[in-house]
C-alpha cells in the first residue's frame, strides 16, 4: 500500500533468513539517508493508547497516515535501546549503538520544538510510561550519552539528582 504509493517508501528482506516479512523504511533527504518504518499497535511493547485528538496524520498518496505523538515515540525508542542492551542475541545488541543516534536525533528535534513531558499535550501519556522512563533515562546518560543529559532536562525529566546515586554504585 505505502510502497505503491509513495516512492520513498520500499521494502527490505528481514536479515533473518527464516523470517517470512519484509522491514518497510523510508528514504529521507540526502545521500544514503533513511529510516525503519515501525507500525505500532496499542497493548504490544508498551504501546500507550493515544488518544484520537493526539495522532497526526500525514498524507501519502491517497492514504492517510497515523503518526505517534513524539514523546512515547522517543520513549518508546529509550525502552528498545534497553530491550537491545539486554539482548542474549548478538544481532539485537548491536542495535544499541543506533538506537543511541536515533533518541539523542530525536531528543535535538523534540528540545528544538519545545516539547515538554509536563506539557499539556503530554498530559495523555501514561504517568507508568514517564515513571519508567525515567529510570532508563538515568542510565541511559551514564552509559551511553553523558552529552544529553541537558535535553533530557530541557524536556522535563529530573535527572540530576539520580546520577549522584548512579555513578557512586
Amino acid at each position: 500500500m505505502l510502497v505503491s504509493a509513495d516512492r520513498k517508501f520500499y521494502l527490505v528482506r528481514s536479515r533473518n533468513p527464516r523470517a517470512t516479512y519484509r522491514v518497510l523504511w523510508y528514504r529521507l533527504p540526502g545521500w544514503n539517508k533513511r529510516c525503519k518504518v515501525d507500525i505500532l499497535i496499542p497493548g504490544i511493547l508498551n504501546v500507550p493508547n493515544v488518544p484520537p485528538a493526539h495522532i497526526r496524520m500525514v498524507t501519502r498518496g491517497s492514504y492517510h497516515l497515523p503518526v505517534m505523538p513524539p514523546i512515547p515515540q522517543l520513549l518508546l525508542k529509550l525502552q528498545g535501546w534497553t530491550d537491545h542492551r539486554a539482548s542474549t542475541r548478538l544481532d539485537m545488541r548491536m542495535k544499541q549503538y543506533l538506537d543511541v543516534r536515533d533518541i539523542d536525533a530525536l531528543l535535538e528535534i523534540m528540545c528544538g520544538k519545545g516539547l515538554r513531558i509536563d506539557d499539556t499535550d503530554a498530559a495523555w501519556v501514561p504517568q507508568t510510561m514517564i515513571a519508567a522512563a525515567l529510570d532508563t533515562v538515568r542510565t541511559y546518560v551514564v552509559i551511553a550519552s553523558p552529552a544529553s543529559m541537558y535535553n533530557w532536562r530541557k524536556l522535563g525529566f529530573d535527572i540530576s539528582a539520580e546520577l549522584s546515586r548512579i555513578t557512586s554504585v
